[in-house]
C-alpha cells in the first residue's frame, strides 16, 4: 500500500512539474513576442531619418528667416546624421513655398520654416492654406517689428515727430515693408490704423536689403525686425524710433514701445517648423527633438543675441497653439482696415 501511495505522489509531482514547465515556456514565449514587438516598434521610431531632408525657406536669400533657417539646417545636419538641405522658395508673402510644401510626401523628408504670415495667407487671398493643413513641429524664434529711419533724417527724429509729420502730410511718407500681406505689412497697417495716420506702403519683395530702401531714398522709414538688417544696425546706419512690442527691447532700452505713446499695437514675427499633414507622430517626435537640441543650446542663444533677435523653443503642442492664436488674431487687422492684398 505504501509503495502504491509513493507512486501516486511521484506521478502527481511529475505532472505538476511538467505543467509548471509548460507554463514557464508559454510565459517565455509571450515575453519573447513582446520583446520582438518592442524592438520592432523601436526600429520604426528610430529608423528615421535614413536620407537627406529638404528644408524649404519661404523667402529669398537674405533676411532673418533665411539666416535662422540656414543655421538650423547646418546644426540639425550634425545632430541627425544626414544632410538637411536648405531650399529658398520666395514669393507671395511665403505663400508660394507653402503651396508647394503641402503637396510634399508626409514622410518627414521635407520640412518648412514658417513665419507669422502663415496666419494671414488665406485672408489675403494668396492661398487657401492655414496651419491646419500642416503638422506643427516646433517654434524657435520671435522678432519684434521696429520702425527705422535714416540717422540724418531731419523732418522727424523720434516716433512722436514721425506721427506728427505723417498727420500733417497724409500719404506722403513712404514706409518700406516686407512682402504685401507679410508680417511687417501687418504690423505697420495696425500701427497706422491705431495712430490715425496715412502713409504710402512700399513692399520689399527681395527678402533682405530693407536698409537699402532707406539708403537709396526709396523709403522715408522702414518696418522690419533688427535681424533683417543686423549689419546696418551694428554700423549705426539706421535709427530705431519705435518697437511694436509689449516691453522695450533689451538691446535698445532707449527705444520706446508703441504702447508707451498710447498706441496699442504689438505685432511680432514668430518662426518655426512644419511638416506635411499626416506625417507620422514618431517622425514628428524625432524632428522635434532635433530642433529642440539646437533651439535650447547656448550657441544658438548667443547667435541670436548677435543678430539682435530672440531664441525660444515651443513644443509641437505649444507651436500649434501659437499658430492657432495668430490665425484667429491677425487676419482681423486687414479686415478692419478694409485691405485685400492678394489677387
Amino acid at each position: 500500500m505504501k509503495n502504491k501511495l509513493r507512486k501516486i505522489v511521484a506521478a502527481t509531482l511529475s505532472i505538476a512539474m511538467l505543467a509548471g514547465m509548460a507554463g514557464c515556456a508559454k510565459q517565455a514565449e509571450e515575453k519573447s513576442k513582446e520583446k520582438g514587438n518592442t524592438e520592432a516598434n523601436t526600429e520604426t521610431e528610430t529608423s528615421f531619418p535614413e536620407r537627406d531632408i529638404t528644408m524649404i525657406i519661404p523667402t529669398e536669400t537674405g533676411g532673418g528667416t533665411d539666416v535662422i533657417a540656414r543655421y538650423f539646417a547646418a546644426e540639425m545636419s550634425e545632430t541627425m546624421g544626414v544632410s538637411v538641405v536648405p531650399q529658398n522658395i520666395g514669393g507671395a508673402a511665403t505663400a508660394t513655398a507653402a503651396m508647394q510644401f503641402v503637396e510634399a510626401e508626409p514622410d518627414g523628408y521635407t520640412i518648412l520654416m514658417t513665419i507669422t504670415s502663415l496666419a494671414t495667407m488665406k485672408s489675403n487671398n494668396y492661398a487657401d492654406i492655414t496651419y491646419e493643413d500642416m503638422e506643427q513641429i516646433a517654434g524657435v524664434n520671435f522678432d519684434p517689428n521696429v520702425i527705422f529711419i535714416r540717422p540724418d533724417e531731419d523732418r522727424y527724429t523720434d516716433i512722436d515727430g514721425f506721427i506728427e509729420y505723417c498727420k500733417a502730410h497724409p500719404g506722403e511718407v513712404n514706409v518700406g515693408t516686407g512682402s504685401a500681406g507679410g508680417v511687417a505689412h501687418t504690423a505697420i497697417t495696425d500701427f497706422c490704423m491705431k495712430a490715425g495716420i496715412e502713409v504710402n506702403l512700399v513692399p520689399n519683395t527681395s527678402g533682405g536689403g530693407f536698409d537699402l530702401l532707406l539708403k537709396n531714398n526709396d523709403a522715408d522709414a522702414i518696418v522690419c525686425g533688427p535681424i533683417d538688417i543686423a549689419s546696418a544696425v551694428a554700423a549705426d546706419e539706421v535709427k530705431l524710433i519705435c518697437s511694436m512690442t509689449d516691453e522695450r527691447l533689451a538691446g535698445f532700452p532707449d527705444v520706446p514701445t508703441a504702447k508707451e505713446i498710447g498706441i496699442d499695437s504689438a505685432v511680432a514675427m514668430f518662426r518655426g517648423f512644419q511638416a506635411p499633414k499626416d506625417t507620422p507622430a514618431e517622425v514628428i517626435d524625432v524632428l522635434e527633438a532635433a530642433i529642440k537640441d539646437v533651439a535650447e543650446s547656448a550657441e544658438y542663444k548667443e547667435f541670436m543675441e548677435g543678430q539682435y533677435s530672440n531664441a525660444t523653443f515651443l513644443s509641437s503642442e505649444d507651436w500649434t497653439a501659437k499658430c492657432k492664436d495668430e490665425f484667429e488674431t491677425y487676419p482681423s487687422i486687414y479686415e478692419e482696415a478694409g485691405i485685400t492684398v492678394g489677387n
